[in-house]
């Protein structure tokens, strides 16, 4: 259980780290709905606004809800392990995409932030009272359609919750898109644009104040716009890349978004991320006796503007899997380093090991009627290759964790 000063403490470091891009962002409420829920977006640069991949649609745009092959669930989970202070507060994600055939594509998340228990003392009760549970909620249902070969729009509604004691806040917020592939180069190009977690702002009850009051916050909106690149692809691998910017509203505290959307530019692009990204995929694999197998690497960088300090993290992830008789599991992971300014980012114990599990399905398999039997690329050549390694580091690594008169250290010896 946490006591009042603990209670502070972590929302603090958690808002802190939620907000890392840059002060636009510091302001905005719930802003957990803005991480990266898929190894797939977090290993490309914490963004998939122009992939053809439904992966984190939820999250970026629901127009790439379109491209679900198959109705897949998936299960996505977050550490957030805070270096120094011995906390563990996990972020988990259940998510389901699904097809149906001449009506459209469709998606379902629930997000789960666990805060633990906690006591909350007020003027009226200095004693505290509780245990209370604190935890960030939301439960999401999106939907997309394909137009036209080479276009698809989506929208999506979510309902937030943020749990803080004996008082609580919640919101609706609303989410639409837009994938469009131009009809140049094969339809190597595709450009995606997004509006994400629109709505009015976030009434937080001051509940350490002896009367009843509220403290409004802009929710976590952004504008998402990027161009995304397939060089090759053939019947073994394929390579896509993805050059977007996210931009965050938050003009004034007590404006919905909606009116921010028209008034907060004059930080631009100071307040801006740039996410550039490559992802290779090995595609499916004919292993015999009906297996398969698949493997998929990301690596990626996004820069935030100076608004509040330059910040440039990369990432990395990778995803491998099987698929058998109908049936589709895999099993992924990423994180992010930081290469420039780790002031800001000491606080987390990096390189946040995120991973994530997903099960598919073939409708045959689902709705009972006879399977296609599938088709994947045989390997003309097989390599079978071992080998052993070690690895070493030199140098010290000694950095002030988060600001100095807190006088805490992560520190790393030479080994």
């Amino acid at each position: 259980m946490l006591n009042r000063s603990n209670l502070q403490l972590i929302l603090f470091l958690t808002t802190l780290f939620l907000n890392t891009e840059t002060n636009a962002q510091s302001t905005q409420a719930m802003y957990y709905l803005n991480y990266p829920r898929s190894v797939y977006s977090l290993g490309i640069g914490e963004q998939s606004v122009a992939l053809r991949t439904s992966d984190d649609a939820l999250t970026y745009n629901p127009a790439n809800l379109v491209f679900v092959e198959r109705p897949m669930v998936s299960f996505f989970h977050q550490p957030f392990q805070m270096a120094g202070f011995n906390l563990h507060i996990p972020l988990n994600t259940f998510s389901a995409t699904f097809q149906i055939k001449d009506i459209g594509a469709f998606g379902i998340e629930y997000i789960n932030w666990d805060l633990g228990d906690m006591y909350v003392s007020t003027i009226n009760d200095p004693m505290g009272n509780g245990p209370y549970h604190a935890y960030e909620r939301s439960f999401s249902l999106g939907y997309a359609r394909e137009f036209c070969k080479n276009f698809s729009a989506g929208v999506q509604l979510r309902y937030a919750k943020t749990g803080l004691g004996p008082s609580s806040a919640d919101i609706l917020l609303f989410t639409a898109g837009l994938n469009y592939s131009p009809k140049i180069l094969d339809n190597k190009f595709n450009l995606g644009f997004s509006l994400t977690n629109f709505g009015g702002t976030v009434d937080y009850p001051k509940i350490y104040s002896a009367e009843e009051s509220f403290t409004s916050s802009p929710p976590p909106s952004k504008l998402n716009l990027g161009i995304g690149f397939f060089p090759i692809d053939n019947n073994f691998y394929s390579l896509q890349a993805q050059l977007a910017f996210s931009k965050p509203f938050d003009a004034r505290p007590t404006e919905s978004s909606f009116k921010s959307l028209f008034n907060d530019w004059k930080d631009f692009p100071n307040d801006a991320t740039l996410h550039t990204g490559i992802a290779f995929n090995w595609k499916s694999l004919d292993l015999g006796n009906g297996f398969a197998f698949f493997q998929e690497f990301y690596l990626g960088n996004l820069s935030v503007g100076n608004k509040s300090g330059l910040y440039n993290f990369y990432t990395h992830g990778g995803k491998i899997g099987i698929e058998f008789d109908g049936l589709q599991f895999s099993a992924g992971y990423a994180g992010r380093w930081h290469n420039v300014h780790p002031h800001n980012y000491a606080q987390w114990t990096f390189p946040w090991e995120t991973v994530q599990f997903s099960l598919g399905m073939s409708e045959d398999l689902i709705f009972g009627k006879e399977r296609e039997k599938s088709r994947y690329a045989k390997p003309q050549n097989i390599i079978l290759s071992f080998g052993v390694g070690k690895s070493f580091r030199v140098g010290n690594f000694r950095k002030a964790f988060f600001y100095p008169y807190y006088n805490l250290h992560e520190e790393f010896k030479d080994d």
